[in-house]
């Protein structure tokens, strides 16, 4: 499918409606950043769950948990560790395939 495109000089040229298909490279790196958001997405969440279950929230009538809960504190701020760390991971290896797929084009 292609849609007359006026160029300079009122010349005109076949350009295509739809992208051309995506390479390996260009799909990994979209997977890899959709990854990454949904990654960012839980840990915000989970970084809120570990905030509350620390400190509490008078207001709503949350009490804070981990002076009665030692071992569930220190699991979930584990894994909220963990996933950070992931989203590092994840930020670094979409920079280094965005590198590759700029040094292939």
């Amino acid at each position: 499918m292609t849609k007359d495109v006026v160029v300079e000089h009122g010349e005109s040229s076949k350009a295509p409606l739809v992208a051309p298909v995506a390479s390996g490279v260009n799909r990994a790196v979209s997977i890899i950043d959709a990854s990454l958001a949904l990654l960012t997405a839980g840990s915000s969440a989970a970084a809120a769950i570990v905030y509350l279950a620390h400190k509490g929230n008078v207001r709503a009538n949350w009490f804070a948990i981990c002076q009665q809960f030692d071992s569930f504190c220190e699991r979930i701020s584990g894994s909220l560790i963990g996933s950070f760390a992931a989203m590092v991971i994840l930020i670094a290896l979409i920079t280094l395939s965005a590198f590759a797929l700029a040094r292939r084009h």
